[in-house]
């Protein structure tokens, strides 16, 4: 399979049609047409305004692409209306390669403009290119042309903030990196921790310590004393990284940022966790050809927060949201994957992907009951933690 589509497999006419997921007429339009190709966009009255903001997004690339023209299907179950909205467009060609990327849209509206081109394109011209995002493979398909092409290139990929834009309107914004500083000098602590609590004695001793100081409403201050006095370990990596034993003061960075986050409730709610994964993703982002890392993430509507999300990657066309939890329980570990796949979704589409990292030790039913609605999720157990960069490495690989 070939990724790079050769110029006369490209259109100075291409018609794409636009669904409610943009991501298919992103690729599209990035690979099928040719240097300074017409694009006319075919939108219903619901897809108009995903049209619109792939408008947006192709001008911050192309510097002079031409103004994209629109052409609206009224009624996109009703043949005639189809034929008739598309063929007007089709008569004023006079020269050059026509194609038609059927990808978006109904079902009615790719066949009625595929049969619109057949019969309306004007005599002299060459035979018109037919092409399909196939979303199983991942592959470009063209009509009557052996070779299938990866969707996935150079020309496909999107930043995080883009990948929003396309799928949102207006009212939707995105923060990036909000939560606190990158703290890269806490590595041997979340590495320690993500080895010692692999073994179950010492997860269900820390959860334990942790439920009793919520009970007791246990002040901070003694909350880090019962730590150190419990888990020796723990308090002796700490004054190993910094040549002391007083956890606040070597922690105080985590008090900085316009967000703070208390030392104390950095190692008790999981923010070590957060900060593991992105450590992990970060050391493994070449290899595994990711173009762009965004964290501590809070997407907003109306200045309302939708969703926070611990981190996000992209790879060429493709938007990678990854979770941690410190939950155990496959019922809570469940309820923030259904929650998190719906925001991956929304703003990434059907070619986005999900990654949760949590100490439910049961990740194969969890992925099983995922599994028959989609296929792109993955689910990573405490068994995982202590090689974490290879594990996701292995599933972004898969990813193209």
């Amino acid at each position: 399979m070939s990724n790079e589509i050769p110029e006369h497999l490209r259109s100075d006419h291409l018609f794409i049609l636009v669904g409610l997921n943009p991501i298919p007429a992103w690729v599209a339009a990035r690979r099928l047409l040719k240097e300074s190709g017409q694009i006319y966009w075919v939108v219903t009255e619901k897809s108009d305004a995903y049209a619109r903001r792939l408008t947006q997004v192709l001008r911050q690339r192309i510097a002079d692409l031409k103004k994209p023209l629109y052409i609206h299907i009224d009624k996109p179950t009703d043949a005639v209306d189809i034929r008739n909205s598309i063929t007007p467009y089709l008569l004023e060609i006079k020269s050059g390669q026509v194609g038609l990327n059927y990808t978006g849209g109904t079902a009615m509206m790719a066949i009625h403009s595929h049969r619109a081109v057949d019969s309306a394109l004007p005599k002299g011209l060459p035979a018109p290119i037919y092409s399909y995002l196939d979303a199983a493979s991942d592959e470009i398909l063209i009509e009557n042309y052996p070779t299938a092409f990866q969707a996935g290139h150079l020309e496909t990929t999107l930043e995080v903030e883009e990948f929003v834009e396309l799928h949102s309107d207006e009212a939707t914004t995105i923060v990036l990196g909000n939560k606190r500083a990158e703290l890269t000098s806490l590595t041997p602590i979340t590495n320690f921790l993500a080895g010692w609590l692999l073994e179950p004695s010492n997860f269900k001793a820390w959860s334990k310590t942790l439920s009793n100081a919520r009970r007791k409403q246990t002040p901070i201050v003694s909350l880090y004393t019962e730590i150190s006095h419990t888990f020796s370990g723990l308090n002796q990596i700490i004054s190993d990284v910094t040549d002391t034993t007083d956890l606040n003061e070597q922690l105080d960075v985590l008090s900085q940022p316009t967000a703070p986050i208390s030392p104390v409730h950095w190692l008790t709610k999981g923010y070590w966790l957060e900060d593991y994964v992105e450590q992990k993703l970060a050391e493994i982002s070449e290899a595994a050809n990711l173009h762009a890392i965004d964290t501590s993430i809070v997407l907003r509507k109306s200045g309302q927060a939708l969703a926070e999300i611990d981190a996000a990657a992209t790879k060429t066309h493709h938007l990678i949201f990854l979770s941690s939890s410190m939950a155990d329980k496959k019922s809570i570990a469940k309820q923030k994957l259904f929650e998190a796949t719906t925001r991956v979704r929304q703003f990434g589409g059907d070619h986005a992907y999900f990654c949760v990292v949590t100490f439910c030790r049961d990740v194969d039913a969890l992925q099983k009951d995922f599994a028959t609605t989609t296929n792109n999720i993955k689910v990573f157990g405490p068994q995982h933690l202590p090689q974490l960069d290879q594990h996701l490495l292995s599933w972004l690989n898969t990813i193209h």
